[in-house]
């Protein structure tokens, strides 16, 4: 009979298309070791929300069981997240005076507690609070405070608020699949999947992460190490299947096999645009000739839905004023990722944030050593000169699931070497444990 493990920590990722959960074993600061996963077809989830809660349950419920059998133990909590067009964000400013000429914990808190206060519509709830920078005495760039002398102290903040009903709908099923939040948390996905694949240089100089999904993509600009802008967009690999399988009149089963197994987002120069594939017909339906679709033609219907994602992207951060914090470049991450020659149109798509019309564009894979299952830090190595050991890396499409872990690794050692105690978390993180409470 498997075990209960106090000292394991486990992720439940529950998207449109698939359900993940991992069980990990903490080795350090954002470092562990994986010993058990469990994948299962998701339903009863559209764009990030739950549509029907029983058949979702099962799923999670045959997910974590089969996470469980393989690593030889029974979880009781995990860590998970929410999506969807229905959250929002804002940056906003706030400011404190000392009483004794000093930053204490207590002005980081009353902070933290003056947007607790600021109202929200019924609907509406707090999802996370960031702080990007903080300014003593009108002097901008600090980003720990406590501690410093001054008699002001301002912060600028980025407010994640979703809408209140999924939020709870997904911690009802979670609870139903007989679980727990981790410190009644849900966690922002595209800001796990940052934790997963981007290096703190890349936050730094200033990047884009953008995480396709199946049915949602989900964007994150970073830059001076800070959360600056986050939002959801309908749309995903979901969206190439669906226009693949009315372009060509495929069954989505089709379609799906099609766009993975010939897909390319830009049509290769190396292949012959005359190459084809014989496409089958639905059951039932003849047709006079035989039916071809040419490579050229499959990769012009990929490339023109994926080009509508991200040049709404691309218009919303042009429109938010972003473009002189990118420094770095793109990072993509997501199943959708993994389509053949993305990097390219998303390269021709964002080009116009460099003066000089280029701009680096990567694969966001989160690092994991196959034989010892350990994942790394993206901090630990260059993409580029991964140690021929880590050359194997798992897929884009678990940046959000291990992401989980790797906050939830940082949070167990408390952000530096050792296991924090338990009752260890900051004033802040339990103030906004409190908001949660009760909701889901």
């Amino acid at each position: 009979m498997p075990s209960k493990a106090d000292d394991l920590i486990a992720a439940l990722d529950i998207g449109s298309s698939k359900i993940a959960c991992a069980i990990a074993q903490p080795l350090s600061d954002r470092t562990y070791r994986i010993v058990g996963m469990g994948v299962c077809g998701s339903v009863g989830v559209r764009e990030g929300v739950v549509v029907e809660i029983n058949p979702l349950v099962d799923a999670i419920r045959q997910t974590v069981e089969e996470a469980e059998k393989s690593a030889d133990v029974n979880i009781s909590r995990v860590a998970a997240g929410i999506s969807g067009t229905h959250i929002m964000s804002d940056n906003v400013h706030m400011t404190v005076v000392t009483r004794r000429g000093e930053i204490e914990q207590s002005d980081v808190d009353e902070i933290f507690r003056n947007v607790q206060q600021t109202s929200l519509p019924p609907s509406m709830r707090y999802l996370q609070v960031l702080a990007e920078e903080y300014a003593i005495d009108f002097k901008w760039g600090y980003h720990r405070p406590v501690g410093m002398d001054g008699n002001r102290l301002d912060a600028k903040l980025h407010v994640i608020t979703a809408q209140t009903s999924p939020c709870q709908n997904i911690g009802k099923a979670i609870r139903r699949s007989g679980l727990e939040l981790i410190e009644s948390r849900l966690n922002f996905n595209p800001l796990s999947s940052a934790s997963a694949v981007l290096t703190q240089e890349e936050k730094n100089l200033g990047v884009i992460l953008i995480d396709l999904g199946a049915e949602l993509t989900e964007v994150a600009v970073y830059y001076g190490n800070a959360v600056q802008y986050t939002a959801v967009f309908p749309g995903g690999g979901e969206s190439l299947t669906n226009e693949i399988s009315i372009k060509t009149q495929l069954s989505k089963i089709d379609a799906e096999n099609l766009k993975v197994s010939m897909g390319h987002v830009r049509f290769d120069p190396h292949c012959d645009k005359n190459d084809s594939y014989d496409l089958p017909s639905y059951a039932g339906f003849a047709h006079e000739h035989n039916r071809v679709l040419t490579r050229q033609a499959l990769s012009g219907i990929i490339d023109m839905k994926l080009r509508d994602i991200l040049e709404a992207i691309y218009n919303r951060l042009r429109d938010k004023n972003l473009r002189h914090l990118i420094s770095y470049g793109v990072v993509l991450t997501g199943g959708g990722a993994q389509l053949k020659g993305i990097e390219r149109l998303v390269r021709e798509v964002f080009s116009g944030y460099m003066a000089g019309g280029y701009i680096n564009v990567r694969i966001g894979y989160p690092i994991i050593e196959y034989e010892t299952n350990i994942f790394y830090s993206p901090n630990k190595f260059s993409t580029e000169t991964l140690p021929e050991k880590l050359a194997g890396v798992s897929s884009p499409e678990y940046a959000t699931l291990f992401g989980y872990l790797a906050d939830e690794t940082a949070r167990y050692y408390g952000g530096g070497g050792a296991p924090r105690k338990k009752g260890g978390l900051t004033t802040v993180k339990n103030m906004l444990k409190s908001w949660f409470t009760g909701n889901f």
